[in-house]
């Protein structure tokens, strides 16, 4: 059977096609059509349609797809990686809501604090540390080890190197199907948790209530009774009410380190730590 189709190069030798509910190996292609050996009665129709499903197995090839799929996220072109347009207008509305407080990131209870909630567990990143042998240490050495990491201007660029494992969300995954888990080194992990547990408990008194992600004291919960509610009351007043919901694509791989560090900026985080985090992933 002679098959004309768009992009004949993307079929492969080594996988089944499927024309419908019938079965067909490719015999040879050109950049117009497909030779094909159908297994099967095909039905009478005047035009087919044709797919292919390959199971890749090779380690090296599920790299090359999967750096092929997550390159469009993670090596953006350069000005995409900009803030967009209006975005200096919206800065200027936003609230300076920590600027005026002391923020006290070498309290050691919170390094001790953050070393006893560390996962045991979890993969050990490049410095070779792992979070047990974090936790086995005595409160000088930690003591040690804060001030060590609270002095620097950055984190150097071998310490920086991350791992970066494809897990699994389905049992016969496709490439998009996979979450890039990436392992950063234990004292970089062990550094920003500190410095986000104690911006975060700030903010959680300064963020307008509306906001319920991430902070102490508040979550998704305190979001989902307000909509009930909103929900409840609009229905029993007989008021029309209308909303929308985002779901944003890739969210967490697509946001600009610039414009993230402009709003920090703008909320008051202190200039060191946005210092550090920038030329820390800039290595």
């Amino acid at each position: 059977m002679l098959a004309y189709c768009h992009e004949p190069w993307q079929f492969q030798k080594d996988a089944i096609i499927q024309i419908h509910e019938t079965t067909a190996t490719l015999v040879d292609q050109d950049e117009h059509s497909l030779l094909l050996r159908v297994h099967g009665e095909l039905p009478d129709m005047d035009q087919f349609e044709i797919q292919q499903q390959r199971i890749i197995t090779h380690p090296t090839e599920i790299m090359t797809q999967l750096q092929e799929h997550w390159s469009q996220y993670w090596t953006l072109p350069e000005e995409k990686l900009e803030p967009p347009p209006g975005f200096d207008n919206m800065l200027n509305h936003l609230q300076p809501l920590i600027h005026d407080q002391i923020i006290n990131f070498a309290d050691p209870q919170e390094w001790y604090q953050a070393v006893r909630s560390l996962n045991a567990k979890s993969a050990r990143g490049i410095d070779g540390i792992s979070a047990a042998e974090l936790q086995c240490l005595p409160t000088l050495a930690i003591d040690h080890l804060k001030d060590i990491l609270l002095q620097l201007q950055e984190f150097p660029n071998w310490l920086m190197i991350a791992k970066t494992t494809p897990v699994p969300k389905v049992d016969q995954p496709k490439i998009h199907e996979y979450r890039p888990i990436t392992v950063l080194a234990q004292c970089y992990r062990l550094w920003s948790k500190v410095i986000t547990r104690v911006l975060i408990r700030t903010l959680a008194t300064k963020m307008p209530k509306e906001v319920t992600g991430f902070l102490p004291g508040r979550g998704p919960a305190d979001a989902t009774y307000n909509q009930q509610f909103l929900l409840e009351w609009a229905h029993t007043s007989n008021f029309c009410l209308s909303g929308f919901a985002l779901d944003l694509k890739r969210c967490f791989n697509t946001i600009g380190r610039k414009g993230a560090a402009l709003i920090m900026k703008a909320v008051g985080i202190p200039h060191q730590v946005i210092q550090v985090w920038q030329a820390s992933l800039a290595n």
